[in-house]
This record gives C-alpha cells, structure tokens and sequence, in this order.
C-alpha cells in the first residue's frame, strides 16, 4: 500500500542518520487517507526510534568524546645519568666554590668630560658561577690622572655587589685620559674605566689628527697628519698651525708650520733620547679670527721596556708538529707597540 511503503522509508532514514539535501526535482506523493490502526502503528515506531538513539552530529563534525580521568605524572628522571658527567659537574661545583672567581664592572654616563662637570658612574662586583651580587660593604672608587696618582677618592657602600655615585671634576683640572678604578670590598677584584677629561665648545673649524705610526720611542721623530677645514667641506690652505707636546710634564720645544693647499700638513716634534715615564700629549693649536682652537692626542711612547706575549695557533705547541705562533707587543701603561725584528 502507499501509506506504509512511504512510512518505511521515512523510518529508515532516520535511523540511518543520512541527512538529506533538498532536490531541485519535487515529487508529489498522493498517499490515500491512512486509517486508524497504521498511523498508530507508524507513530509508536518513530517514538521508540527516538528514545532509544540520540540525534547524530551535522555532517563533518566529530561528535564530543566523553572527559578521561588525569593521570599522575611520572617521576623525574636524573638529567646526569653518566659517571663522567656527574664527576664533570662535581669538580665545577668544587672549583667554583673554591676559586670563587669574580668579575667587576664599572660603567660611565659619557666617556668626554668638561672640567667641573660630574662624572656619574655605577659599579658592578658579580661571582662567575652565577652573575650573583658578591657581597655587601664598602667599595673603593678612585679618580687617577693620566700619570696614575689619584685625584680623587671616597668610600660608597655596595648592596650584594652593587654601587653607584659620582666625581665632580675641578674646575682647573687638566684635559687629559683618567682613569676610573673601583676596588671590591674586600680589596679581591678591581674593575677600572678610562675616561677623557678636555675643554671643548662648538668648533669653527674642522680638524683632523693622525699619527703615521702606532708608537715611537726615545730619540724619534714624533710625526702626524693634519688635515683643516671649513664647516662647509672647504680645506683652509695656507694656514699657520702651531704643534706642541707635553712630555712627563714639561712641553718641548713648539713647532710652527703651515697648511698646504689641500688644508693638511705633516707636524713633526723630536723626542729626547731619554723618556722616564711615557706620558705625552700632542696638541696642535690654530688661530681663527682672535680664536685659538686646539685638537689633541696622547702620544704611543715606547720604552726601553716592553710587555710581549706569545698565543700559539692550536692553543699549546707540540714537539715535532709545525706551528704558527701569534706574538703581542705591548707598552708597560698597556699601549700597542710597534716591534721589528
């Protein structure tokens, strides 16, 4: 009969869980009146279909898994699983601290200062192992002159290594490279800055100053290129320049000259064939319109004295084996020397 095979079909699909997508195409069913007994037939089946499956998911979605219990986790598992690891780490531990190694680090707000200004600084005093403040008490911060006498000294308390104050810099303080030397508490580790100390303002001119060697010694000629120029880029030839130099605190004899027509010149001082302490200071002085302005630059002296070191390439030489040895010249205040031989 009609009426049942069109209730079958309806049935068998919602169990099936197919959805069904609208046709284009419409067919027209002209079922006869059902009667009593069928439709209460067709209606208890539909009824218990429902109960006893819950409606499926849209097409393409997974239908929700029902929540697990957690689980505990496992125990952790030693990363040192090796006998030669764990002595590894067990004589790192014991070097550490044994040794205690520390590093100390000074840090400045500007490295060019003016007479009279404030040098504003902060120190660091850090252990190796784990970049831990060392301790607490006093710190030792020292102001040396290019010679290493101290100008100034005061005593700051340091916070599980930490510190911090300033130098105010006398007014007739003289220009030249100092050095800022922070001591530890304790008196183990020293951290040093260097500094420049110069009276400058706005330039006029342009200027230039370079020394043709690395360093010189007792009995040289100390010898520079200058280069002058306009703000605008022009070369200012022909121009009377003046070159001094301050050697262990007395100045040389003066040496004027003149620029070239490209606005530079060679200036050429002698040294003394005896040099005690190899402080010296190249100033080359130019007059503009009533104004004297000035470049500076300290001086490579070496002396008879020098500190050399040796770095082989693979680190350590080996008897038999050619190697290739790297060598280091250096003047006593810590300067690159030029050596030959």
């Amino acid at each position: 009969m009609p009426t049942a095979r069109f209730a079958s079909i309806t049935l068998f699909a919602v169990l099936a869980g197919v959805a069904c997508a609208p046709s284009s195409k419409t067919m027209t069913v002209e079922p006869s009146m059902p009667t009593a007994s069928s439709a209460a037939s067709s209606s208890a089946s539909l009824s218990t279909t429902a109960a006893a499956s819950p409606a499926p998911p849209p097409l393409g979605r997974k239908a929700p898994l029902p929540p697990v219990a957690a689980e505990p986790s496992p125990d952790a598992a030693p990363r040192l699983q090796s006998p030669a690891l764990a002595q590894l780490d067990s004589k790192l531990t014991s070097y550490f601290d044994g040794v205690g190694s520390r590093r100390l680090y000074v840090q400045v707000d500007k490295p060019l200062y003016q007479p009279g200004e404030t040098i504003w600084l902060r120190a660091w005093d850090l252990r190796a192992k784990d970049l831990g403040g060392a301790g607490d008490g006093p710190a030792t911060y020292e102001l040396l002159s290019p010679r290493g006498s101290v100008v100034l000294k005061k005593q700051v308390s340091a916070t599980a290594g930490y510190s911090t104050n300033d130098f105010v810099l006398p007014d007739d303080i003289v220009g030249g490279e100092y050095t800022i030397r922070v001591r530890s508490p304790d008196g183990v580790v020293t951290g040093e800055r260097p500094v420049v100390v110069s009276r400058y303002e706005a330039p006029r001119m342009k200027k230039k100053l370079e020394f043709l060697r690395k360093a010189y010694g007792p009995g040289d000629v100390l010898s520079a290129t200058f280069e002058l120029r306009r703000p605008t880029g022009e070369p200012v030839a022909r121009h009377p320049v003046t070159a001094l130099v301050r050697l262990d605190g007395s100045e040389l004899p003066r040496v004027t000259t003149a620029t070239n027509e490209q606005g530079s010149v060679v200036v050429k001082v002698p040294l003394p064939p005896a040099i005690a302490l190899g402080d010296g200071l190249l100033t080359v002085l130019v007059e503009d319109g009533g104004v004297t302005e000035s470049i500076s630059k300290a001086v490579p002296i070496v002396r008879k004295r020098m500190d050399l070191a040796f770095f082989p390439e693979g680190g350590r030489m080996v008897v038999g084996l050619p190697s290739r040895v790297y060598f280091e010249a250096k003047t006593p205040l810590g300067k690159p020397a030029d050596v030959a031989g």
